[in-house]
């Protein structure tokens, strides 16, 4: 697909029907996703990749609205505390690498023909016992993945971004 067309089609969808998702592209998913960079190349990133009930279904209920009911499939990016690499003033780039990541990962859901929608208002301490993550290990974002009837408008970005010479100087 073309990059430029893959910026523009993606969008945040929060409408899924409930036609299942198939395993070799969520595979492929993750494996494009974990091609972004991180910092020292660490890597502090784990997927995981929920579709089974009832787990499928307790992790839904950590996010409190119901617009994810449909979606067949859940993945949720966590990152390590220990793996992440710190700068020698102590700043951790946790946060930047799961960030990019994600990005992959919208990215590479919406390259295999399904939608998403990157959530991070979640209950992460439920989020936490659901998945019976180690003490090392945070819930960083949830992302529903399914089939959407939704379509994107290709050139909203016009309208709903700052103008190039707002956000850009040359020098």
């Amino acid at each position: 697909m073309n990059v430029e067309y893959l910026f523009r089609t993606r969008f945040s969808a929060r409408q899924f029907t409930t036609e299942d998702v198939d395993d070799m592209k969520l595979r492929t998913i993750i494996c494009d996703a974990r091609l972004a960079p991180s910092a020292a190349n660490k890597q502090p990133w784990h997927f995981f990749i929920v579709r089974n009930e009832p787990i499928l279904s307790e992790v839904k209920k950590c996010y409190h609205r119901d617009w994810t009911k449909n979606a067949p499939c859940m993945i949720v990016v966590c990152g390590n505390k220990k793996e992440s690499w710190k700068r020698q003033d102590g700043k951790d780039f946790l946060d930047i690498d799961l960030a990019i990541v994600c990005d992959h990962l919208t990215f590479a859901v919406t390259d295999m023909g399904y939608a998403t929608c990157w959530i991070c208002n979640f209950d992460v301490e439920a989020l936490t016992k659901v998945l019976e993550l180690k003490e090392d290990m945070i819930p960083f974002a949830m992302f529903p993945v399914g089939y959407t009837d939704l379509k994107p408008e290709l050139y909203r970005h016009t309208k709903e971004r700052k103008y190039f010479e707002q956000i850009a100087t040359w020098k």
